[in-house]
This record gives C-alpha cells, sequence and structure tokens, in this order.
C-alpha cells in the first residue's frame, strides 16, 4: 500500500510538471487553449481529489468541452467530478457520462431512507416531497418554495447510499406579476455583490419572468454560479445558452471595479439580500453589523447547518474581509439517545461513510465523532452529515485520518467547486517529495495557478527554499488569497508562508 501510495504521489507531481512544460506567459495570450493541456490539468486536479477515484475516470476534451467517462461509487462522487472539471480554466463545457456503481438495495428500503433524511434535515423536513423508487433510479415530486429549495432537496437526496439517478421533477412557486426590471435589478445586484463572479462582461435580459445571460465569463464554474444567482424570486427561467467562457475575461482591468472598497451599509444589504436567496437562513432573523469590512452575525437559529450556511454566505460578498460568527443554536433538542440514534443512522446512510465504523455520543445536543476514516474528507464529511441533522448544537469532530502518507495537511474554509458549499472546511493532502528541485517545484506552482479559475498569477510572486513556497503580492478577495494557497500545495508544496495581501 505504501508503494502504491508513493507512486500516486510521484505520479501527481509528474503531472504537475508537464503542465507546467507550457509556459504560462504563452498560454495567457492564447484565446483557446490547447485541449491536450486541458485534458492533463484536469486529470490532475482530479487526482488530487480523493473523493472522486479518478483512477476509474477517463478525460478527453475537444474545443474545451470535456468528456467524463468511467465508474464511480456513488452519485455524489460522480457530480463532484464533473465541478471539479469545471473548475479549470479553459474548460468550457462538461459532458458527464460517468456511470455509478452503487451496491443494490431494495427499492422499499432505499425509499425508507430517503424519506428518512429528507425528514431528520431542519430545512427539507417541512418540504412536500414525493419519492418513488426504481431499481435505485430516483423520481421526485412535488412543490417547494424557491429554486434552491429545489436543488438542496436533491442533494440531499443523493446523499443516500443506493441512488444511482435523480430525477427532479420538484416545482416551486413562482411570484405572479412581478415587474421584469425588478427582477432584472435584483440578478445584477447579485451577481456585482458575489466573490465569485466577475459581472463586468455580463448582460441580464428578463422577459415575463424569462432570463437570458448574455456575454463572457472566465470560468464554467463562474457560469454556473451566475446561474444560481439568477434564480431570484420571481424568475420562470434561465438561459444561458449566450453566456461565453473565455479565460482572457478575467483580464485585471476588466475586474478592477469589482472590487473597490464598499460602504458598510452597503455590505450589510448585500449579505441579507444573500440571505433571502439562502434556504438555510431565509426563514430567520440574522442581525448583520459591519465596520470596515469587518463583519459580525448575531442570532438564533434552530439548527447548526443555518449558523454554518450564514457564516459561509457573508464570506462570499464583495467587501467582506472576515466575519465573527455569534449565532446561537437553539433548536428543540431531543433527548440525547433519540439524536445519538438519528446521528448513527445518517452517518451510515452515507455512501462516502457506509463502510466506516464510528463512536457516536451525544451530551446536550453536542455531538462527539470518533473513529477512524482515510482521508480529511471522509472526516469533515461525517461532521457535515451529523450537524446537518436536527436538534445538534455543535459537533466535536475527533475523528482520525490514516495520515501515514500525508506530509503536510492545511485547513481550507471553502470549497472551490460547489454551489452549496459541502463541507464546513476542506482539507488538501501534500503531494510533497522530497527528491523534487525547487525549480521544478516553483513551475508546478506557477503551472496550478494558472490553471485555476481563482486566482491571477501576474499579480503573485513566488518563491521555493527546500520545499517551502512563499506567496507574496496582492489578490482581489480573499477567496483568490484562500484558493493561491490550496494550488501551492496541490502542486506539491511542503509548507506554504502566505504574504499575500487582499485589495479592493
Amino acid at each position: 500500500m505504501k508503494k502504491l501510495k508513493s507512486t500516486l504521489r510521484f505520479f501527481t507531481i509528474t503531472s504537475v510538471l508537464l503542465i507546467a512544460l507550457f509556459p504560462a506567459q504563452a498560454m495567457a495570450q492564447e484565446k483557446e487553449i490547447d485541449d491536450q493541456k486541458i485534458r492533463a490539468s484536469v486529470e490532475t486536479e482530479l487526482m488530487l481529489h480523493e473523493d472522486v477515484q479518478s483512477n476509474n475516470i477517463d478525460v478527453s476534451s475537444n474545443d474545451g468541452i470535456v468528456m467524463l467517462r468511467g465508474t464511480s461509487p456513488n452519485i455524489l462522487a460522480k457530480d463532484r467530478a464533473e465541478k471539479i472539471t469545471s473548475a479549470v480554466k479553459g474548460v468550457k463545457g462538461v459532458i458527464n457520462e460517468i456511470i455509478v456503481l452503487t451496491p443494490e438495495r431494495p427499492d422499499k428500503a432505499l425509499k425508507q431512507d430517503i424519506e428518512s433524511e429528507l425528514f431528520i434535515n431542519p430545512v427539507t423536513e417541512s418540504y412536500q416531497i414525493d419519492v418513488q423508487v426504481n431499481e435505485g433510479k430516483v423520481k421526485l415530486g412535488g412543490e417547494v418554495e424557491s429554486y434552491q429549495e429545489r436543488k438542496l432537496a436533491e442533494h440531499v437526496v443523493k446523499g443516500v447510499k443506493g441512488v444511482k439517478k435523480v430525477e427532479n421533477n420538484i416545482g416551486f412557486k413562482v411570484v405572479e406579476n412581478r415587474p421584469d426590471y425588478e427582477i432584472q435589478n435584483d440578478i445584477v445586484y447579485a451577481l456585482e455583490n458575489d466573490v465569485r463572479v466577475d459581472d463586468a462582461l455580463i448582460d441580464v435580459e428578463v422577459n415575463d419572468g424569462k432570463v437570458q445571460l448574455s456575454g463572457t465569463v472566465g470560468s464554467l464554474a463562474e457560469k454556473s454560479q451566475a446561474i444560481v444567482l439568477s434564480w431570484t424570486s420571481g424568475v420562470r427561467s434561465v438561459n444561458s445558452d449566450n453566456l461565453n467562457i473565455q479565460a482572457w475575461a478575467r483580464d485585471e482591468l476588466i475586474r478592477k471595479e469589482k472590487y473597490l472598497d464598499k460602504a458598510d451599509e452597503k455590505i450589510i444589504e448585500a449579505i441579507q439580500s444573500a440571505f433571502d436567496l439562502n434556504p438555510r437562513v431565509n426563514e430567520v432573523e440574522i442581525e448583520v453589523e459591519s465596520t470596515d469590512g469587518m463583519v459580525t452575525l448575531q442570532g438564533i437559529v434552530d439548527n447548526l447547518s443555518a449558523k454554518n450556511s450564514a457564516e459561509r454566505t457573508a464570506k462570499n460578498i464583495v467587501g467582506v474581509h472576515t466575519v465573527n460568527n455569534l449565532i446561537k443554536v437553539r433548536p428543540e433538542i431531543p433527548d440525547d439517545i433519540t439524536l445519538e440514534k438519528e446521528v448513527t443512522e445518517s452517518l451510515l446512510r452515507n455512501p462516502y461513510l457506509e463502510n466506516f465504523e464510528f463512536t457516536v455520543d451525544v451530551n446536550n445536543g453536542i455531538v462527539y465523532l470518533s473513529g477512524m476514516v482515510n482521508s480529511y474528507f471522509e472526516k469533515f464529511e461525517a461532521e457535515e452529515i451529523a450537524g446537518s441533522v436536527y436538534g445538534v448544537v455543535d459537533v466535536a469532530n475527533n475523528i482520525e485520518v490514516r495520515d501515514y502518507n500525508l506530509v503536510q495537511t492545511r485547513k481550507y474554509e471553502y470549497d472551490f467547486h460547489d454551489w452549496d458549499h459541502l463541507f464546513p472546511a476542506e482539507y488538501t493532502k501534500s503531494v510533497y517529495r522530497p527528491g523534487i528541485t525547487d525549480e521544478d517545484l516553483e513551475a508546478a506552482v506557477e503551472s496550478q495557478i494558472w490553471w485555476s479559475p481563482f486566482v491571477d498569477l501576474d499579480d503573485l510572486n513566488i518563491q521555493v527554499d527546500q520545499g517551502v513556497v512563499s506567496l507574496s503580492g496582492t489578490v482581489d478577495t480573499r477567496v483568490e488569497r484562500e484558493a493561491a494557497v490550496k494550488n501551492a500545495y496541490e502542486a506539491g508544496a511542503n509548507m506554504v508562508v502566505n504574504e499575500m495581501e487582499v485589495v479592493y
């Protein structure tokens, strides 16, 4: 096993270095990126994420349209592979033909688990959803209040082991007779205030509640986020066929107006507006204060997911530097025995965690998790699952990771591949090998950062000394700063010294 791990780590470094052979400056001048380079970058990114089992996935690219073929152990991993691919510069579309090979389960048992999972979730428990199951294929019906609620319900269902496919026929209410100009203003406002979207070249048109997005964005991940933000109240459909993807769209001159300092009252207004679109927090009163972009959240919620989601939403708003989360979680706590049973069963239903043994202890609503898993992804998947059960006030995650081959780990507070953010934190492993030269490591770091749609390489200085990577220079947002550090670790850094300055 150790020999296999070492080989994998060597192959990862080799893949990154192969991509780095193409000079970043030359690539930056190209309007179209070579398909071979895109394929190599996608395969490298998939390999760096333990949750997708990249060894079973084949990648091809044609004019920036990436085809994923192969097998996946569960539907979440299939979706995750697509999202990771979407966050590679130059990818214009993804055709996901990965086959889900999950163990067969009786339809009756699978339906019961799905309904149980929807019921114990503090958000979806109130939804009126019809569930039908046929040989692992799930059809969802019923009606919810919004597009975001519809997507959340689908995600909860996909988190049940045995689900092969989900056909989401859930309807959602549309506010009738809402003026098109109001819808358009809401969408433009949301795009302007989200750090994940460079909106300067995006045009928004609304006709009878039907939204048309056109123009240019820098990545497929950015385009996906723009679509999500467009589903505001009163929207009937969103068409993004004319929203083109070009890597040059991240040019600093195009972006500079977005990241100017914002007045605190504007930041507060933007956060509260974003809360309205978030099904985890839109029904609760959360007080927002801001002093020079340092935001404080206060209030009382009845579930831990709402607290965590409020913080995540605030951090994605332009102008926010830090978030102090003082929200209190006060649910109607079930007795500890009942809560322990519900958390344990929810962990067993998760396709990533079903093969691990966990000990779950509960004391006054606080869940204590212990056990052993293979990766930090699994450790924090368990934390997310436990925190999504109604009645949980907090989670003490004492799960250990079999990290005998991990040289360095690093905590990240942003999931770059998912609009709904599955995890309270994300860890990445270093693939550092003592034999790699500092020159090769610097080239690999430059390559990783160049291929990221979240970071502008031109504004960064990279120095490497005995495997320690020092990053300095300026970035536009906290998200960009975190992404650069993550890229450096993925390239093979043994340690990263972060001296980057965030400027707006």
